[in-house]
């Protein structure tokens, strides 16, 4: 039968780890605090360099298909401004903006950024930005 561990590991801040020598700095290969961290832009610019389209938004039958649902639920009418966080390469965003007057879009990876920006380059209703939600002053009323 298996052992159902009672206590949680040890962690590097309990005194009890203190024979455990120094946390690692990377494994295998990548920066500890990027693993660690999947909310930052280092992890998500990681991704970026890695692949242009990382997740296959542009590609993935699964990715256009919710993207269909998005657009189905929300087209029956037209939109002033829309704000889309986390953009990525900007597939979503170039849709919206079809529906929208003014789409503000933002991710926190440059180059996911520079793609979204490329993706709706023939857009002028489209702005992206690289910024974070929480820097965001949300002075314009947005309709979606």
């Amino acid at each position: 039968m298996p052992r159902i561990a009672t206590q949680s590991p040890l962690r590097r801040t309990d005194p009890a780890a203190a024979n455990l020598g120094p946390s690692p700095t990377t494994l295998r290969g990548i920066p500890y605090n990027m693993i660690t961290d999947r909310t930052s832009s280092e992890f998500f610019e990681s991704k970026y360099r890695g692949g242009a389209d990382p997740w296959g938004f542009a590609s993935d039958l699964y990715e256009r298909n919710r993207y269909a649902a998005i657009l189905k639920a929300i087209g029956h009418r037209q939109y002033d401004n829309a704000f889309e966080p986390g953009c990525s390469i900007g597939e979503l965003t170039a849709e919206l903006a079809l529906i929208c007057a003014h789409v503000e879009a933002i991710d926190i990876a440059p180059s996911a950024v520079e793609r979204a920006r490329m993706c709706c380059r023939g857009f002028p209703n489209v702005t992206v930005s690289c910024k974070r939600v929480q820097d965001m002053s949300f002075d314009a009323k947005f309709d979606l």
